[in-house]
């Protein structure tokens, strides 16, 4: 057995991973270099970094050396795996930067780590479980635990107080009664809609732009938003008598694309949200996201799985996952209103 062989063994048995049916050897290799980084990159939230060193120094001492030993932890190990698997080189963008910025995003996003304007600290350890999956944050670097892409869980038939939803922020009520709820309490007025405005696509297939020019006249109610990037504004709509009736949304509810949360529930409550597609590929499922998810649920599908192009990791349209954590995340989204088509 040969050194490349051994280790990628090791790699596999220690965080659970299996090659799916049809997947080439070289993805699969991509795969648990992929995981492995990021278990690497956890572990280091526990180094003790020698403020001695020169390279580690800053105006505050005491603050900017974890969060530079964090990314630096992923380009080295990347680097490593990299010399001992050259058949991956090519699979990744040449920018290891731009992948521990991608890898340090994902964990900030998910709540892997305490954050301070320069550091990063181990969070309290919390478990969430559901479809005998547990979901772990803040376990220790020698506790057994697998891995789906760059996200840590357990087999356990055990069930947690703490929610999957709570840990990752995904409202509970769902997409259509969210959005049921904030046209309710909604006040509206008439406008003029002119040419300043785009409309949420109501007619979405596979390539076709979620903005469209022209408003829904069906009578329902639906999104619209201002036509300048750079203090964008969005606004529910709706056509009452001829007339054009509008309110503006809560920054809050739409900054940072949480705009989507209502995006997607408008389209659920008409019946037009497209669904997920998925294949099971033996061990692993290869998932085609029908419509751009929430940030929320976004993060939670991107920490637990892998991209099908490893040059672009942050691409959240496509992603392959642990059969048995799909199950898990299905389960999730499907009580909150999302579907799913097996292909």
């Amino acid at each position: 057995m040969t050194i490349q062989s051994q280790l990628l063994e090791s790699i596999c048995n220690d965080l659970g991973l299996k090659r799916g049916t049809k997947e080439s050897s070289v993805n699969f290799t991509c795969r648990a270099v992929y995981s492995a980084i990021g278990r690497l990159a956890y572990a280091s939230l526990w180094d003790e970094i020698d403020k001695s060193d020169n390279k580690y120094k800053s105006n505050n001492p005491d603050d900017n050396p974890s969060i530079v030993h964090f990314k630096r932890r992923i380009e080295k190990s990347f680097g490593a795996y990299a010399h001992i698997f050259p058949e991956i080189t090519f699979r990744f963008s040449e920018n290891t930067k731009a992948l521990a910025n991608s890898i340090f995003t994902q964990f900030e996003h998910t709540g892997q780590f305490y954050r301070s304007p320069y550091r990063v600290s181990p969070p309290i350890k919390s478990v969430a479980s559901e479809k005998r999956i547990s979901f772990v944050r803040g376990f220790s670097p020698f506790e057994n635990t697998f891995a789906s892409g760059l996200g840590a869980y357990q087999r356990s038939e055990s069930v947690t107080d703490l929610t999957v939803n709570e840990m990752f922020n995904i409202p509970k009520e769902g997409l259509a009664k969210y959005w049921n709820n904030t046209i309710n309490r909604t006040d509206w007025w008439e406008i003029t809609i002119g040419d300043k405005f785009d409309f949420l696509n109501h007619n979405i297939s596979k390539g076709s732009p979620y903005w469209i020019d022209k408003p829904d006249l069906a009578g329902n109610c639906s999104m619209m938003r201002s036509k300048e990037d750079g203090n964008r504004a969005y606004y529910l709509y709706k056509i009452v008598d001829g007339k054009f009736l509008a309110s503006k949304i809560l920054d809050f509810m739409v900054q940072k694309e949480e705009y989507l949360n209502l995006a997607n529930g408008c389209l659920a409550e008409n019946k037009l949200l497209p669904k997920s597609r998925y294949n099971i590929d033996g061990s692993i499922v290869t998932l085609e996201v029908g419509y751009l998810y929430p940030p929320s649920v976004r993060n939670l599908v991107d920490l637990y799985s892998w991209p099908i192009n490893f040059r672009n990791v942050d691409e959240s349209f496509n992603r392959i996952i642990d059969a048995e954590v799909f199950i898990s995340i299905k389960s999730v989204l499907e009580n909150i209103g999302f579907e799913f088509m097996e292909v």
